[in-house]
């Protein structure tokens, strides 16, 4: 008890200077019962002595718990995690749903600016994507280009436990639908990202298939309809992804 209310007091202290604060404004300072519940689920055998600087990182309630690298927690997820209530878990899934959908909005303009920039000569059409909508008429094109389109894409997911480029990748793609992690190297226990669904293990028909040089982050785009799949190595940025899923459902024209 002693030990828990020592660490309390100092957790209470550095409140004032935690990164939640410090110039970005982006989540408030954990509240004093919000410490104090967090705090009640650490286990600090007597005897341990407590530096200042472990303090963020020994209690959930701050956002220093939760980073990993460079990476920086969802501010919902901090919020969520330091009041677990149900209300707040629909917040949050709320908050990731509308990601989702907002991304599906951004899907039609990006593919339409895709082909107009491809067809000037400023983009280079790294898939395809001028080839195959020459072949269908306007309105296969449109019908083509939709959120229905983007959500049947399946996004495998290939990445190592041990791997900061993949952790990076992984926080890109929480806006995404249909996304599979799949972990390519065996331990005691599998690697799960906050805000995608649980991963699983790769098994070795995947990774002899997509894993020919060994190197991880590997995303594999499969269209379900058309059987067809595009694959994406290294980390990759947001309006990448898209690019590529677009190429995806225009190619069904192809199949039809």
């Amino acid at each position: 008890m002693k030990i828990l209310i020592l660490l309390l007091i100092s957790m209470d202290v550095f409140a004032a200077t935690a990164n939640t604060l410090s110039g970005n404004n982006l989540l408030p300072t954990p509240t004093k019962q919000e410490i104090e519940r967090s705090a009640e689920k650490i286990k600090i055998p007597s005897g341990v002595k407590i530096s200042d600087s472990w303090l963020p990182y020994l209690n959930p309630a701050f956002e220093e718990f939760w980073t990993e690298g460079n990476h920086r927690p969802d501010a919902g997820f901090v919020l969520f995690a330091r009041n677990p209530s149900v209300d707040n878990a629909k917040l949050w899934l709320l908050r990731m749903e509308t990601k989702a959908k907002h991304l599906e909005v951004m899907f039609d303009s990006i593919a339409k600016a895709q082909q107009e920039l491809i067809k000037s000569g400023i983009l280079k059409d790294r898939y395809g994507v001028l080839a195959k909508a020459k072949s269908l008429p306007t309105p296969a094109i449109k019908q083509t280009l939709n959120k229905e389109g983007m959500a049947e894409i399946e996004i495998f997911f290939l990445f190592s436990s041990s791997c900061s480029h993949c952790k990076k990748l992984a926080s890109t793609l929480k806006g995404f639908s249909n996304v599979s992690p799949l972990q390519v190297d065996e331990t005691k226990s599998l690697f799960h990202f906050e805000g995608l669904p649980s991963s699983e293990l790769a098994t070795d028909s995947t990774k002899n298939e997509y894993l020919a040089s060994g190197e991880v982050p590997v995303l594999v785009l499969h269209d379900p309809k058309t059987k067809t799949v595009n694959i994406l190595k290294g980390n990759r940025p947001q309006e990448e992804i898209l690019l590529a899923m677009a190429s995806l459902i225009n190619n069904r024209g192809e199949n039809k």
